[in-house]
């Protein structure tokens, strides 16, 4: 197949053939993470402990995040990254198929640890969406 303009198009990822891919309207290209989601009655203080109140593990990264997004609006995409053959790149990839996203050109690097974070919000996040912003919704 060729793009616009003459130039094929080919990937060198493991789980392609390498010139059967179609032209998706979006390509997200990025790291994708997991981010381990917790509600605290307030924002800690230095060495302070709080207990959360609720807490949620979602995948995220803004390429992986918008690749999930974007069929929902009709759109045809492809989203490009790598995780680690740990525990962590297994639920990225199993919460990117969960969420329709596709994981074709998602290879895994064995040896390697995926990307995840630990984001501590106050209550108002849970319960209205910042100004101007997107809500965040715990499931």
């Amino acid at each position: 197949m060729d793009m616009p303009g003459g130039a094929p198009i080919f990937c060198s990822c493991p789980n392609c053939d390498f010139f059967s891919l179609s032209v998706p309207d979006v390509v997200g290209i990025s790291c994708c993470c997991l981010a381990l989601l917790g509600i605290v009655p307030r924002i800690p203080g230095r060495d302070e402990e709080l207990a959360m109140r609720q807490s949620s593990q979602q995948g995220g990264g803004e390429a992986a995040t918008a690749m999930v997004a974007a069929p929902r609006l009709g759109g045809d995409v492809a989203f490009v990254g790598k995780v680690g053959d740990d525990p962590v790149g297994e639920m990225i990839g199993w919460d990117l198929v969960a969420w329709g996203g596709d994981t074709t050109h998602l290879p895994v690097a064995a040896g390697a640890y995926t990307v995840s974070a630990n984001v501590t919000l106050p209550p108002s996040y849970a319960a209205s969406p910042p100004t101007g912003g997107l809500r965040l919704r715990l499931r």
